[in-house]
């Protein structure tokens, strides 16, 4: 399938003990960095460790990571400065009928 164009995320990383293996195992193109940890880590020192662990795997591995859970302008910033790839979250805009 990435041979014909398709590109896979793996969705709220960090959820589970898999995560990791699923990185190792599979031709990931994106992490999204499950929210929770997103929206803690400006309170929670080990949050914040996670994040900057799951970023640095990401960097490593030629990985794009995404935040979710962005939901103000200082987890915006937070994001920014861990430079997380991209964001999402009611931050960036909220959610919107398709126009399908």
């Amino acid at each position: 399938m990435k041979e014909e164009g398709f590109r896979f995320a793996l969705d709220d990383f960090g959820s589970g003990f898999a995560s990791f293996t699923y990185v190792k195992l599979f031709p990931i193109d994106f992490i999204k960095i499950e929210g929770e940890f997103i929206r803690s880590m400006i309170e929670s020192k080990l949050d914040e460790a996670f994040v900057k662990g799951a970023v640095t795997l990401a960097k490593t591995a030629g990985i794009k990571t995404i935040a979710e859970y962005v939901e103000d302008e200082v987890i915006y910033n937070a994001v920014k400065s861990l430079s997380i790839d991209y964001a999402q979250g009611f931050y960036i805009g909220k959610p919107r009928r398709s126009c399908n």
